[in-house]
């Protein structure tokens, strides 16, 4: 962890005073994405901890201070990637009040993480922002100069109706609101949903949920369609779009986990397509090359729709947990 005293001070003053701004539920700034913030960020949740004033007491209930670490982690780049369409990020306490289970929880991180060799993504997830909103907050994220080696590709020349240039994320056409407000639900686990905490801001009902995807670079259950995997008893769990936007976006937000920036391979993840929705098809996510000019200019998240009986040895799951 960086030492504050080494850091200039109006970096210390923007450090506290964004973490002051998340605990008030407003708009955090640009200056919250410095690199060296999260650094002092730590230090300030920390001490604030210790305070009891952080917002953070719910997660004392998990034991292991790593794994407790990486779930303050997980709330404050949630809070950062929403603060750029102007929202705000619920608190593991309020995400407590809504039933979080935060033990069950760590001790699921602790298992995946165990047998899958690698650090689980803790999904503090939106759902309801709208298609607009997601494509307003990769934009803001691909011009934002506070991200080290900013991985979100940029193309200037992409002419497909409805858009003027394309910047970090693409959504296909076929997607339109309708689609997408049908698609971007509350995740369900047979009849049930996880616990959620529902909130409205900017005119928005958004629906919070906190459950966990493996942190394995491939996903799971390759050649099965997504109409295959829910005729398996039971059925198996997809990931939300919500939850797939959210992962992706924060690991280019936390500077040690960027997307590849020249990918040798390129997988497919299947997300959740509600029950009632009928059409012979569900989303898919991946990750693409952004080429312009023919130069390499970055990555670009893309969300496609295939249909539900496609399978190939490219396109998998990533089941969530929680």
């Amino acid at each position: 962890m960086p030492n504050p005293n080494l850091l200039p001070s109006h970096i210390n003053t923007a450090a506290a005073a964004a973490w002051e701004r998340a605990q008030l539920k407003q708009k955090v700034s640009e200056d919250f994405g410095a690199t060296a913030l999260f650094g002092v960020l730590d230090t300030t949740v920390d001490e604030a901890r210790k305070q009891g004033t952080a917002g953070f007491e719910g997660l004392e209930r998990i034991e292991n201070p790593e794994v407790q670490r990486s779930f303050e982690q997980a709330f404050l780049l949630s809070e950062r990637l929403v603060g750029y369409a102007g929202l705000s990020a619920p608190t593991p306490d309020q995400m407590l009040s809504a039933g979080v289970n935060f033990r069950y929880l760590a001790e699921q991180f602790e298992r995946m993480e165990q047998e899958d060799g690698a650090t689980p993504h803790i999904v503090l997830a939106p759902h309801g922002l709208g298609k607009q909103t997601w494509l307003d907050i990769a934009k803001a994220m691909a011009a934002d100069k506070t991200i080290a080696d900013n991985p979100l590709g940029v193309d200037e020349e992409y002419t497909e109706e409805g858009y003027s240039g394309l910047y970090g994320l693409y959504i296909a056409g076929s997607i339109d609101d309708n689609t997408w407000d049908q698609l971007d639900q509350t995740p369900t686990v047979g009849s049930t949903t996880p616990p959620t905490y529902a909130t409205k801001e900017n005119g928005k009902n958004i629906g919070w949920t906190l459950r966990l995807i493996s942190g394995k670079e491939a996903p799971t259950h390759f050649n099965m369609s997504y109409k295959k995997s829910q005729q398996q008893n039971p059925p198996i769990q997809h990931q939300t779009i919500a939850e797939s936007l959210t992962y992706n976006l924060n690991m280019v937000l936390n500077n040690n986990e960027v997307p590849f920036k020249t990918p040798t391979k390129k997988w497919y993840s299947w997300c959740q397509r509600p029950e009632n929705h009928k059409l012979g098809s569900a989303p898919v996510t991946t990750w693409e090359t952004a080429d312009y000019n023919d130069t390499y200019t970055g990555s670009i998240l893309h969300v496609y729709m295939l249909s539900h009986s496609y399978s190939d040895n490219l396109t998998g799951i990533r089941s969530p947990v929680g």
